[in-house]
């Protein structure tokens, strides 16, 4: 029962949408910095930074309809300015500030999360230039992050060289849960390059680990990338059965993220059985979460997941609505694996229904992505892409 009147429930909703940091005063006693005492900072250079610093903490307000990335400007600021004194050990407590909505993430995974890889890899970067400053946990942390970032651009060479020094650190460390994590990212990329006995080595490695250090999380993942495996084989029932474990283990804990991605797999397997009323059902629960947890690349895989599914259903014009905005959101974000995927399909689907402009024109963009990338279309074909010889004929 709520207590509160209509107005202030709307007052409250609003200021909760707004602040999704914790309020600036809190996080300046955290960074150990007094407001009184920054007189006294010299160099003149050094003091100015920390008064800016002081200033965006204190008095910066993002609108009520500011984007997500006007409402973390501040501390983006903030951060910018403490790496300008190497103030290393407060910056890295900015980058990793909890973000209360939607999903109390940091702020670095947050900006993963909302698609913005471009500032995300800026501030990588000035960490990764400084690495021996901070502790190797950070260290392992930030250097996959850049390799997610770059695998989230089809950049898979670079992904591959930041997800080795990652897994170096997290093997020396040793962080179980960090390892059996990269590890899975490095199966997937070894699959778009077309290596599937590393992507296979890879797998096992991770399942062992979740196994032996009861890392439920990581045996969830891997259980699901096995019945992808299947998946890929047409063994889908199989599929299912690790996909629903995989589900079960995940539910016990808070992790939507992951579950709606369990989801959109069993959707895969559905599918496959060509049980589309299911797939469409376990689809639609993928869309619904990762727009609740605002995931815009899960937002657009989801949508084009759909899509396709639609699409075979001979549901048109549901479907191309769901390609289009798959297609918006993956150009918006610079998600180009999505991208190339979403084209491809939507090259099959233009074919079934004649329109042989539009073929060729969505055939040339995805050629011509894949071709920058250095990812043969038939990757794309065999990982990414759904059955097209299923779409119906116009």
């Amino acid at each position: 029962m709520s207590y509160l009147t209509e107005p202030e429930a709307k007052e409250l909703k609003i200021t909760n949408e707004v602040n999704i940091t914790p309020p600036g005063d809190s996080i300046l006693s955290d960074l150990g910095i007094e407001p009184a005492t920054v007189k006294s900072i010299k160099p003149l250079t050094k003091r100015t930074q920390y008064r800016a610093v002081i200033n965006w903490l204190t008095k910066y307000k993002p609108a009520i309809d500011a984007s997500n990335l006007d409402r973390v400007q501040g501390y983006l600021e903030v951060f910018h300015h403490l790496s300008e004194v190497e103030a290393w050990n407060q910056a890295l407590k900015i980058l990793v500030i909890n973000i209360t909505h939607p999903e109390n993430e940091q702020l670095h995974n947050q900006l993963f999360t909302w698609g913005y890889y471009r500032n995300l890899s800026e501030l990588y970067n000035i960490f990764l230039e400084h690495l021996a400053n901070i502790h190797p946990y950070y260290q392992t942390i930030f250097l996959y992050g850049m390799g997610k970032v770059y695998y989230a651009q089809g950049y898979l060479e670079k992904a591959i060289k930041y997800y080795q020094q990652a897994l170096e650190l997290a093997r020396k460390i040793p962080d179980c849960q960090q390892e059996s994590a990269i590890l899975n990212s490095l199966r997937l990329v070894y699959l778009y390059l077309g290596n599937h006995s590393q992507s296979i080595n890879y797998h096992w490695q991770s399942l062992v680990i979740g196994w032996k250090n009861h890392n439920y999380q990581g045996q969830a993942i891997a259980l699901n990338n096995l019945g992808l495996v299947f998946c890929q084989q047409g063994k889908y029932s199989k599929a299912i059965k690790y996909q629903q474990e995989s589900l079960r283990i995940l539910r016990q804990s808070y992790n939507p993220s992951l579950e709606g991605r369990v989801l959109g797999s069993l959707a895969q397997a559905y599918g496959g059985l060509e049980n589309y009323e299911k797939a469409i059902a376990y689809q639609q629960q993928h869309l619904t979460i990762m727009r609740t947890i605002q995931d815009r690349a899960g937002e657009g895989e989801a949508l084009f997941n759909l899509a396709t599914t639609l699409a075979i259903c001979k549901q048109d014009s549901k479907a191309l609505k769901s390609f289009q905005e798959s297609l918006e959101i993956c150009r918006e974000i610079g998600n180009r694996l999505t991208e190339v995927n979403v084209l491809l399909n939507l090259t099959a689907f233009y074919q079934k229904l004649g329109n042989k402009d539009l073929v060729r024109k969505r055939c040339q963009q995805a050629f011509s992505i894949a071709d920058k990338l250095g990812i043969p279309l038939d990757s794309f074909q065999q990982l990414g892409s759904r059955n097209l010889e299923n779409f119906p004929q116009a």
